[in-house]
Order: structure tokens, then C-alpha cells, then sequence
């Protein structure tokens, strides 16, 4: 028999090679260790979720609170004033640009002030001393009438003198027994000095004195008696009382400005200007030039009354007369500070509570726009020309636009997407 020859065992097919017909197919494994198949799993995942919430981060706030801001501040314009008289009172409750008219707030006040000075002038004074008692009559139920000048006597033996004429009533009479009645009466020292300054005392009549009537009426004092004087004293001069009542009536003048600014209302709006005020002396208590004074009192009662108005209706009224009408929709707005107005030529009127003035200078002002026509040429827009469309608005001094997300190229148009505010200029 013919011997066979081995045959060589077939080459691999060649990556890429497709198996003859016929040619069985041979399948090769890999061998891949457990973690590195998890590991790459978990990377494959955490790729996945970071892509979704990156996906998420960009449409939720595109789409469910996107936000489109706008910050308008106005230009300002100016205006000239010339000389424009305006009245004022306290009856009036609304501007009337037409009349030339405001509504006025008025301020009164009372101040009332005293002091003491020093009298300079010197004199010889005999002076006697008074004072109040009451008269009793404990001697029968019929009145008694004692005539001017009657004598009442102390136990010292000082004689005081009635100042008038007085009738002391009858006694009660109850079971037999006298009820004393009485009277007061002025009385006066009859020797001037100070020796007839003594206190408290009783006295009777020393005309009844040995008749049952000297113990039937008396005299007592519940207070002591003043006002006796012999020798030289101060008294009050002339230029005294002068000096003292300019002094004070100035000082009650200025208390009384004080007073008058306090109670005007605090907010800056209101103008009270120079000339709207009127101050006046009311009453001055002083003693006569020469009494006797060391230090004399005087007091000083002054009223005035204050007139103001709010700078916002002034403005108003000086806008609805000199700044012509703007766009549709526009309103013109004043700026609460004026500082080129100036108001002068101040006049009280021939009434209570009204006065007149000049105003004159420059008026600074603004026109805000509408803000719904605004918003609805917005909401038709993109961004840019939003920009565009704002920065042509003759009315606008400066916006500031800002975007939620920052990527918003759209304005949204769903409620609170879309927010306009104005911002007064400084």
C-alpha cells in the first residue's frame, strides 16, 4: 500500500477573512476580569446621568422660568421758568395750574416767656403795710357798719386802718346762744415801715373800747401783713423796662421761630419759604417806671403763625403749564428736588392763611413711558432688538437688561416672564 503524507494543519483564517464553504467557523472568547466589567459599566452610566442632568440644567430654566428683566431710567429734561406768580391758602385742596392756585398748610403757635431784671433807679420810700382780716360780730343779731379809716388795734398796740367802708351782718342767736358772723376786709398800717409787717394777729376796735361792744366784734388775721417800707429802695426806670422788654421780646421771637420750624411737617416735599410767616407781640406785663423793685418781672406773650406748600404740586402745576404733551401713554413725572426753581417776592394776603409768590428759574423733569404699550413691543421682539428698539426711545435715558438663563434668546411671554421697572434719575 501506498504510504500517506501528512498533511499541515491549516493556517488561522486571517482577521477580517470570511470562511471557505464548508470550513467550520471558529469562535474565540476573551478572558476579562469581573470588576473591570463593572467599572466600565459604572462609568458608562455616571456619562449618561451627567449628560441628562447637564440636558436638564438647560431646559427647565429655558423653558419653565426663563426671565426677561428691563430697567428703564428716564432722561431728564429741563425747562425754563420765567417770573410765574402763584397764591396760596388754606381753603384751597387741590392744584389749579389754570388759577395759578395751591393748597397751603398752616402752623400756629403761642410762646409766652418771663424773666426778671434788675431795676437801676433809686428813691425815698415811706410805704405802709397791708393786708386781709375778717370782722366778726359776736354782740347782738343786728349789723354793725363800720365806716372807712376805723381803727383795729393789735395787743401790741400797731393800729391798722379799714380801707373801706364795711357792714359786718348780724349775729345767729340758737338756744339763747350768739353765733358769730363775719366779713373780711382790706386794712392798712397807719404808721408807714416795716415794723407794721408782723404775721398773723387779733384785733379789736379801740373806738368801743369800755362799751360791751369793744369784746362784741373783733378782728383776726390768718395771713401776716406786707409791704411796709421807710428809707431809700430800688425802683424801676424807664430805660429799665426798655431794655428788659426788647431783650425779652426778642428772645420770645426767636423761641417762637423755633417752635413754629418744629411743627412744620417733617417731609422734605414741603416748602415753606421766607415771607410766608408772620410773628407778632400779643401782650407784655411790666411793672409801672417807679415802682419799687429789686428785680422786676416781666413777661412777654408773642403768637405767630407759619404758611407752606408741597414742591411736588408746585412742580406739577409748572408742568402741566410749560412742558408740552409727549407720546401716547407718556406721563411727565418732577423731580422731587428743584434746585434751579426759586421762589421770592413772598407776600402775606389780606386774609388768614393765604399768601403769593414768584417762582422763576428752571424746572427739571421726565416722560415715562407706558408700560403695557412698552411691554407689548417687547413681547414681539428678540433681545437684540429689544436693545435696538430701546435705545431709540427718545424718553430713555440709560436700561440695564438682564436674562435667567444667561443663554435666553427669546422673551418669554408667560406671566412674570417679562419684567419692566422704571428707576427716577439721581
Amino acid at each position: 500500500p501506498l504510504a500517506r503524507r501528512p498533511q499541515a494543519p491549516s493556517p488561522l483564517p486571517a482577521e477580517g477573512r470570511v470562511p471557505a464553504a464548508g470550513e467550520p467557523e471558529l469562535a474565540i472568547h476573551t478572558w476579562e476580569p469581573a470588576g473591570l466589567r463593572h467599572s466600565r459599566l459604572k462609568r458608562r452610566l455616571l456619562i449618561s446621568a451627567a449628560g441628562l442632568v447637564a440636558l436638564a440644567a438647560f431646559i427647565l430654566p429655558t423653558m419653565a422660568f426663563p426671565r426677561f428683566s428691563v430697567t428703564v431710567t428716564p432722561k431728564v429734561e429741563t425747562v425754563a421758568v420765567s417770573a410765574t406768580e402763584f397764591s396760596a391758602d388754606t381753603d384751597t385742596l387741590k392744584p389749579n395750574p389754570d388759577s395759578r392756585r395751591l393748597p397751603a398748610v398752616e402752623v400756629e403757635a403761642e410762646k409766652k416767656l418771663t424773666r426778671e431784671y434788675d431795676a437801676t433807679g433809686t428813691k425815698f420810700f415811706q410805704e405802709r403795710a397791708r393786708g386781709t382780716v375778717v370782722l366778726y360780730n359776736a354782740f347782738s343779731s343786728a349789723p354793725q357798719t363800720l365806716v372807712a379809716n376805723t381803727r383795729l388795734q393789735d395787743p401790741t398796740g400797731k393800729i391798722f386802718r379799714l380801707r373801706a367802708s364795711v357792714t359786718i351782718p348780724g349775729a345767729r342767736i340758737a338756744e339763747g346762744k350768739i353765733i358769730p358772723t363775719s366779713i373780711p376786709a382790706e386794712v392798712t398800717a397807719e404808721e408807714p415801715g416795716m415794723a407794721s409787717n408782723i404775721g398773723p394777729a387779733e384785733f379789736h376796735i379801740p373806738g368801743f373800747r369800755g362799751t360791751p361792744r369793744y369784746q362784741g366784734f373783733y378782728a383776726r388775721s390768718e395771713a401776716g401783713f406786707t409791704g411796709g417800707f421807710s428809707g431809700e429802695a430800688r425802683i424801676v426806670e424807664n430805660s429799665d423796662l426798655q431794655r428788659a422788654s426788647e431783650e425779652l421780646t426778642r428772645a420770645v421771637i426767636e423761641a417762637l421761630k423755633s417752635e413754629l420750624a418744629a411743627n412744620v411737617p417733617a417731609d422734605p416735599d414741603f416748602l415753606s419759604p421766607d415771607g410766608a410767616r408772620e410773628l407778632a407781640v400779643t401782650r407784655i406785663d411790666q411793672p409801672k417806671p417807679g415802682e419799687r423793685f429789686e428785680r422786676f418781672p416781666v413777661t412777654v406773650i408773642a403768637k405767630g403763625r407759619v404758611l407752606a406748600i408741597r414742591r411736588s404740586q408746585l412742580g406739577q402745576s409748572l408742568a402741566a403749564i410749560l412742558v408740552p404733551p409727549g407720546g401716547a401713554g407718556q406721563s411727565v413725572k418732577i423731580a422731587p428736588d428743584q434746585p434751579g426753581l426759586g421762589v421770592r417776592a413772598v407776600r402775606l394776603g389780606p386774609r388768614p392763611g393765604e399768601f403769593s409768590f414768584t417762582v422763576a428759574g428752571e424746572l427739571s423733569y421726565w416722560r415715562e413711558a407706558d408700560r403695557a404699550e412698552l411691554a407689548s413691543v417687547l413681547l414681539a421682539s428678540t433681545p437684540r432688538k429689544a436693545e435696538a428698539y430701546l435705545r431709540g426711545r427718545d424718553e430713555i435715558g440709560s436700561f440695564r437688561i438682564r436674562r435667567f438663563p444667561l443663554w435666553l434668546w427669546f422673551i418669554p411671554g408667560r406671566p412674570d416672564g417679562l419684567r419692566i421697572e422704571f428707576q427716577p434719575p439721581s
